[in-house]
């Protein structure tokens, strides 16, 4: 997948599709090497709950075009500190704006 800065730059991630996720994420690690070429964090005052019952604090929201194959949407994340668990999740938010049709 790809996220678009501002001036065009891209940034390419592995990211996960969850629809359990009721946020789409960024991880501070990701961030950290690339945030930069984006544009910057809004303040946030998420709090987000992880699967091992914790609480983290989220760094800001970044909002900005994001490309996975040829669709490109542009969605809202929080960036947070998850110890490596992820690059990024395309949750509920990225999977309701692409309209996508979960067919089991």
């Amino acid at each position: 997948m790809q996220l678009i800065g501002v001036d065009g730059s891209t940034v390419r991630a592995t990211g996960q599709v969850d629809d359990g996720a009721m946020r789409n994420c960024i991880s501070k690690q990701r961030w950290d090497a690339y945030g930069h070429c984006l544009s910057a964090l809004k303040q946030s005052k998420t709090v987000i709950g992880v699967a091992n019952n914790a609480k983290i604090k989220s760094m800001g929201t970044w909002t900005g075009p994001v490309k996975v194959s040829n669709t490109e949407t542009v969605s809202n994340f929080e960036v947070f500190d998850c110890q490596g668990a992820f690059d990024i999740i395309l949750g509920k938010p990225w999977l309701w704006d692409v309209r996508a049709i979960h067919d089991y």
